[in-house]
């Protein structure tokens, strides 16, 4: 692959030939199976009319809920890919679309392990609200920030999760895994696309948390199968970065990566900290507090007895206790510590979200975390989306199986094995895309006030790469995890994407 070799891996570029083979020999197999007949559910279609904002008319749109068989090397189905797609409808397209390729976006979710769950509430054009009390009760609500009026929109499962399927006993090894799972997100991509007769629009990969490993090597895999794809764009939200895994004997390595990863999270600490109005840094500015904390932090390869207060005072926390740790306070001690004399804890995945104590310790992991949707929702969300894609949409899965919105079975049965055609890290993955796509561009989008993947983490791997250019930006908020879904952050994080989505820089 051009790609890879542009990065010293061209030794690798035979093997890439090879795989991209064996993926589009995988794709045919998909289509022999879907030829064959075996069964499936139905696709579920409903049409609904998304009431535009501002500068967007009415549309309707078209909502496709369906499974797409994944094949074995028998042709047999061994698992299933459940999707729901959201198309505005041909006859209502504007005279601003004729003529014009439409661009189609993928969303995937993290974990790994997660349905698209968080990402299709957020960017669909129609999402559920509370849980109904009646089955035959109406639950959703629109959405008017969707960019459906400017793309179409896929929300995708990977296998295991959502309603999508493990159908042979043991078949679950071939998709939970760093290699695996890209490689059935890049079969997904262009089985969905021959099916609608999309192959030549413009795509866009949307990936958050774990899916920022996810879209990049799936996007590689994609292009080696499908080297005419017009792959527009990336938005990669709260990205987790990947690579291969450190040697453990390697102490020197290993520390560096603790230290890197501990200054990663006191930048969060720290805006967390004057969010609550405590520590040094209250009153400023999200970008004041960053462009100060970090400077201090990437002077210092280690922290000394200065440091340990000025930390302390960052922070918010006694000296006493940063002076113990080393300067690294970890996660838990921060976050049931900064409230304490409230007696609350702070989020995880929103570190500005709070709850009592005693309550988040009545729960179990990970729903004792005060960011999880115990607290923030006043609803059921299994039972909301059950319902909205049962009734609303009318998609009927097979059998009477639940709607897995995280499969713990994926998650703790994942292979971190990082592939060799993947290179050195994701920004190496990332590089290369960029080199083999020249109409490609890349957003990262970052939030100040996340601690599940801190942002210093992927802001400084990759700039390190010197990836940030003209086709390559990353952008804070002050945001959580998930950027997009932020009140204050979402105006802006809906703009930068409208101009992804556009070709804008």
């Amino acid at each position: 692959m051009s790609g890879v070799a542009a990065n010293g891996h061209g030794g690798r570029a035979a093997s890439g030939l090879l795989a991209a083979g064996a993926l589009l020999a995988g794709l045919l197999a998909c289509a022999a199976v879907a030829r064959a007949g075996d069964a499936l559910p139905e696709p579920a279609r409903a049409r609904w009319t998304w009431p535009g904002h501002a500068n967007a008319p009415a549309r309707t749109v078209e909502v496709v809920a369906e499974e797409l068989p994944m094949a074995a090397a028998d042709g047999g189905i061994e698992a299933t890919m459940f999707s729901t797609a959201y198309l505005a409808a041909p006859d209502d397209a504007g005279a601003g679309d004729a003529g014009r390729a439409r661009p189609v976006a993928f969303f995937w979710n993290g974990g790994p392990g997660s349905a698209a769950v968080g990402l299709h509430a957020t960017f669909a054009p129609r999402t559920p609200g509370a849980a109904p009390e009646r089955a035959e009760a109406r639950g959703s609500i629109d959405n008017p920030d969707s960019p459906i009026d400017i793309a179409d929109l896929v929300f995708v499962d990977p296998v295991g999760t959502g309603y999508s399927r493990v159908l042979r006993e043991g078949a679950g090894a071939g998709y939970w895994g760093v290699a695996q799972d890209a490689e059935a997100a890049a079969r997904f991509v262009a089985a969905w696309l021959r099916r609608h007769g999309r192959e030549r629009d413009p795509v866009l990969l949307v990936g958050q948390s774990y899916a920022g490993i996810r879209v990049p090597l799936a996007a590689q895999r994609l292009l080696e199968a499908m080297p005419d794809l017009d792959l527009r764009g990336l938005l990669l939200v709260s990205p987790s970065i990947g690579g291969p895994r450190a040697d453990a004997a390697d102490a020197a390595a290993q520390a560096r990566r603790d230290h890197a990863r501990c200054r990663a999270r006191l930048a969060v600490y720290a805006q967390t900290a004057a969010f609550h109005g405590i520590g040094a840094q209250a009153g400023r500015a999200p970008a004041e507090i960053a462009a100060d904390v970090e400077a201090f932090l990437a002077a210092r390869e280690r922290f000394d007895a200065d440091d340990h207060a000025r930390i302390a005072a960052d922070i918010g926390l006694p000296r006493e206790q940063v002076a113990e740790a080393g300067g690294c306070v970890a996660p838990l001690a921060f976050q049931t510590g900064l409230l304490a004399a409230r007696g609350e804890r702070i989020g995880t995945a929103d570190t500005r979200l709070h709850a009592p104590l005693a309550l988040t310790r009545t729960r179990q992991p990970p729903y004792d975390d005060p960011a999880t949707s115990p607290y923030t929702l006043g609803y059921d969300l299994d039972a909301a989306w059950r319902h909205y894609l049962r009734h609303e949409i009318g998609y009927r899965p097979a059998g009477e199986g639940d709607y897995v919105r995280l499969s713990l079975a994926a998650h703790g049965a994942w292979d971190w094995t990082w592939p060799a055609w993947a290179g050195a890290s994701t920004a190496t993955v990332l590089d290369g895309l960029l080199a083999r796509a020249p109409g490609l561009r890349v957003r990262v989008a970052v939030g100040y006030y996340d601690l599940s993947v801190p942002y210093l983490e992927p802001v400084r791997a990759f700039e390190a790469a010197g990836l940030p250019g003209p086709r390559f930006a990353i952008v804070r908020y002050p945001a959580g995890h998930a950027v997009h879904a932020d009140r204050e952050a979402r105006p802006r994080s809906f703009a930068d994407l409208r101009a992804l989505i556009g070709g804008a820089p």
